[in-house]
């Protein structure tokens, strides 16, 4: 995620050399690359000067550390300028308390309903008991779909009655949310086609009469600096207390997530990252900041593994190899689909310290990760379990199954004894993955070499199966020593 303004300000950063000063010269050099890397991220110019003037005072004023170099210590000042930014001793999770009652608003298109389902799922699977309802009178058919996405993702909602008055809808939810317990209320508005005075006017109605305890504002990340203003019209006339970027992506800017708190005094609390029920993740500033200065964020991908990894097939995987078990091509086969779970490369790589910048280098490799799959699936069970009878014949058959040639067969067979060798060498560690995944939080894996880090991407850019070796690291929880 975010990696346009991770590109843009790295790149700023990785120019100055390791020296313990820079000249004043270079500092303004440095500044200004940055101030342009900032505005080329859709932050607001009144944020962008404010935050270079912290940063250039800050950097002027302190004394260097001794044992950091400058590029080091105007990075540190860069991050906490940015961090103090987005966050506020006062900031509280709107669902920390129940009951509660939030109002989801935004314009048409933001992806309000789906968002509305996505943070009812969240909360479900947390061990909240949550209520959606639809006050959408405008849009044919959005209460059904707001219905309908619930059924299919086991959320409790409030059936619609064709032609019921807002008021009407909003009682039968309130008495339901009352009556059956609920822990929290989400009420999907009627998206906004535009700004008028009497769509306002309607937000206005239904705050007053449900009083919710938390008004929250979706907004799709490709808007760009409008999103800014759109924002600030919508509190102007309903004071908002938290917002959701729906539509985030490699391609996105996160200047908004900056310029909400900054100027309009909203913090941001979960990113819609794409069309599953499953794509929203909480908003961490903290790890927001690390990973757009290039120090990635490993804590969220050993969370994705956690989350996303079946820890049972972990489990006996792991035993198998701190046995003495051999690596199949069935065991390749599985390692490939739980890096999919995750989802694209791109998106995993994001995470990763040093890897985060290069996002753009990795873009195809996840087609390259699913024709390794289909060579595979064109195997016998027993050319999965005994590679090494893959002669030139069934390479040929294989290859021809899986519409690929004899030499994408033997890159495959060379990637897979790359991992068995690399798998043969794991330590005994009882086989409890959760231990594993939390020695890796805020560490990298064994073997991964920091200064070496864009010749490895040039590598899985011609041989996608390196990136398995990366992930397979990490799934290992092989760290430096």
């Amino acid at each position: 995620m975010f990696d346009g303004i991770t590109r843009k300000i790295t790149g700023v950063f990785d120019k100055i050399s390791g020296g313990r000063r820079l000249s004043e010269s270079v500092l303004q050099t440095v500044l200004r690359e940055l101030k342009v890397a900032l505005l080329e991220s859709d932050v607001p110019v009144g944020s962008v000067d404010n935050i270079i003037a912290v940063i250039g005072e800050k950097f002027i004023g302190e004394k260097v550390t001794r044992s950091v170099s400058a590029k080091e210590e105007i990075i540190k000042i860069t991050h906490d300028t940015l961090l103090n930014i987005l966050t506020d001793k006062d900031d509280k999770d709107p669902f920390g308390k129940a009951p509660s009652i939030s109002m989801l608003i935004g314009l048409q298109g933001t992806g309000k309903t789906t968002t509305t389902v996505k943070l009812a799922n969240l909360l479900n699977k947390k061990g909240s008991k949550v209520l959606v309802v639809s006050t959408d009178i405008y849009r044919p058919q959005a209460k059904e779909q707001l219905s309908i996405m619930s059924d299919k993702n086991n959320v409790d909602s409030v059936r619609p009655i064709k032609d019921e008055a807002i008021n009407k809808t909003l009682e039968r939810a309130l008495a339901k949310f009352k009556e059956e317990k609920f822990d929290h209320l989400l009420i999907d508005t009627a998206g906004r086609l535009s700004l008028d005075p009497k769509m306002m006017q309607e937000l206005k109605d239904i705050y007053e009469t449900i009083k919710p305890n938390n008004v929250i504002l979706t907004l799709n990340a490709m808007s760009g600096k409008k999103t800014i203003q759109d924002a600030l019209t919508f509190h102007d006339n309903t004071t908002i207390t938290h917002a959701i970027l729906s539509s985030v992506d490699a391609d996105s800017n996160g200047g908004i997530a900056l310029a909400l708190r900054h100027i309009v005094r909203v913090p941001l609390i979960y990113v819609g990252t794409g069309e599953d029920i499953e794509d929203i993740d909480k908003f961490h500033p903290e790890r927001f900041v690390k990973q757009i200065l290039g120090h990635g964020d490993v804590v969220s991908l050993v969370e994705k593994i956690q989350d996303k990894v079946d820890i049972e097939d972990t489990e006996s995987f792991i035993k198998k190899m701190t046995s003495g078990g051999e690596f199949s091509l069935d065991d390749m086969l599985s390692q490939i689909r739980q890096i999919k779970k995750m989802g694209s490369i791109t998106k995993i790589a994001s995470f990763i310290p040093g890897l985060s910048k290069f996002t753009k280098q990795l873009e195809g490799s996840g087609d390259a990760i699913s024709k390794q799959e289909n060579l595979i699936l064109s195997m016998t069970k027993n050319e999965r379990r005994n590679p090494q009878i893959i002669f030139i014949s069934r390479k040929e058959r294989i290859a021809k199954g899986a519409g690929r040639s004899v030499s994408d067969v033997e890159q495959l067979l060379k990637a897979h004894k790359n991992m068995a060798n690399m798998f043969k060498n794991m330590p005994a560690n009882n086989g409890d993955p959760s231990d594993m995944l939390k020695g890796l939080q805020g560490q990298m894996p064994q073997g991964i070499d920091m200064s070496k880090m864009e010749s490895m991407v040039a590598d899985m850019q011609q041989n996608p199966s390196k990136f398995n070796d990366l992930m397979s690291k990490f799934s290992s929880g092989k760290k430096d020593s």
